[in-house]
């Protein structure tokens, strides 16, 4: 008898007895078709042996209607016996008890779930590791403001041209940004010209919500006379769908989703502009820019976006508060080759993010400071922070005196740990320097600590 077989039996052993208040043989069929997941199921997944002081996390993955509905009647009924019931989204269920969860899930949720116990696996908590699942899976639009916009927006979010009349500090600078441009332009004639069309059917709701496209333009249509290059504008990403989970009566009032026909009916507002949901958005998002911007046709920049599909996103507050806009500075640090996750050599290490070759950059490890008394001290990076020891690195550390680097010493994969000789990085750094990281002192108090740690160690 396979040791799997044994224990589906001794877990359906274990529910008769724990449940006997109901008729749980129909269980039998279910565990039979469950998959189990977390610490025990990537144990067995992988030929090693499984954790005793984990649960035992089942899940049945089903498409079959009624198959849902008798699988969830009968987890309802553990709910009379004992067992602790939780609501999923969607009316999905699991019961807790006896070290043992199951759950019912759609198969579409079969790789989300796999996602989040590998980050679970890793060292973060369910509730973090669910929201990075669905974070993954938001839907993100994307703005254009003037640089020189930046600050203010960060400060006031992506303000509507109504929103802009009912906040004099925004207002005031945003007019200020545009000062000595085309599109200079005083107080009076700004509030004149954005109350006139506010009474328009055609231009009312760009004038209620800030203007988004569904992805990058097309780099080919944005010329030296396009709005965005002569106001030098930045990208932003904005995250529809948690915007939308937090403001559900969040207006997509698409615009320009047709290309305008001379030839058409005189006024063709119902065909090129309504209000889109997000399945809308998803398939806008995915289509290819240059798809999106094939009828825009105007060199000197006069419009904006003619003939390409975007929208106004319409808040009941007419803007987007700053923590729904990316403004990617996280980008930027996410494109560092490397990220901090659990280690098996110690605590947390640091992981490749992609492939690194021979002698290619993997972090900036530390810089030479001075405390107030003129001590030498090195200031340690995240990275080298997290960077365990190993007997057989992949990287060395160089330094010019000041600062120190690491570099591949052996071909890096995507998903390795990145490992160093303290041994090296102590022979690279003066004897008694001490380490500090974010000012504060190391366990490891100096550079010859490094090498005795990693003897401590016996590696």
């Amino acid at each position: 008898m396979s040791k799997q077989t044994e224990l589906r039996k001794s877990l359906i052993a274990l529910i008769k007895e724990s449940a006997a208040r109901v008729s749980l043989d129909p269980l039998k069929p279910i565990l039979e078709n469950a998959e189990l997941m977390g610490s025990r199921g990537r144990a067995r997944k992988y030929g090693r042996p499984e954790p005793e002081d984990r649960d035992h996390d089942y899940v049945v993955f089903s498409d079959d209607a009624d198959e849902q509905a008798k699988y969830l009647k009968l987890l309802r009924q553990l709910g009379t016996a004992g067992y602790k019931l939780h609501d999923r989204p969607g009316g999905f269920l699991t019961a807790s008890g006896n070290n043992t969860d199951l759950s019912v899930y759609p198969t579409s949720k079969r790789d989300d779930i796999h996602k989040a116990w590998e980050l679970i696996e890793g060292g973060m908590s369910k509730d973090d590791a669910w929201e990075q699942v669905e974070k993954e899976k938001d839907v993100y639009v994307q703005s254009a403001v003037p640089a020189a916009s930046r600050d203010l927006v960060k400060k006031h979010g992506l303000l509507s041209s109504q929103a802009l009349l009912n906040n004099p500090e925004a207002l005031e600078a945003f007019l200020g940004d545009r000062a000595g441009t085309d599109w200079e332009e005083d107080e009076e004639g700004f509030k004149q010209r954005i109350e006139e069309k506010l009474k328009d059917t055609l231009w009312g709701d760009a004038m209620k919500g800030p203007s988004v496209f569904f992805g990058d333009p097309d780099p080919e249509k944005i010329t030296d006379a396009h709005p965005m290059r002569k106001l030098k504008a930045e990208a932003i990403r904005v995250n529809l769908s948690k915007l939308l989970r937090d403001y559900p009566k969040t207006r997509i009032a698409g615009t320009e989703l047709q290309p305008y026909d001379p030839e058409g009916p005189e006024h063709q507002g119902d065909l090129r502009h309504y209000d889109i949901d997000m399945d809308k958005v998803r398939e806008y998002a995915a289509t290819d820019p240059k798809e999106l911007w094939k009828h825009y046709d105007d060199p000197e920049g006069v419009r904006y976006a003619g003939n390409v599909p975007h929208a106004q996103i319409i808040t009941p507050s007419g803007g987007i508060p700053s923590e729904y806009l990316d403004f990617g500075e996280k980008e930027a640090k996410e494109k560092e080759p490397w990220r901090v996750e659990k280690s098996d050599i110690h605590g947390k290490g640091i992981f490749a993010l992609r492939d690194i070759p021979v002698g290619g950059h993997v972090a900036h490890s530390a810089d030479l400071e001075e405390d107030d008394v003129g001590l030498g001290r090195w200031e340690l990076s995240e990275a080298a922070r997290y960077t365990n020891h190993s007997p057989d690195p992949n990287t060395l550390v160089t330094s010019d005196g000041q600062k120190m680097t690491m570099v591949a010493a052996s071909p890096i994969q995507k998903g390795d740990e990145i490992k160093v000789s303290y041994f090296q990085v102590s022979s690279a750094m003066s004897p008694g320097t001490r380490l500090t990281y974010k000012g504060k002192p190391m366990r490891t108090v100096d550079a010859s600590d490094l090498s005795k740690w990693a003897m401590d160690y016996g590696k």
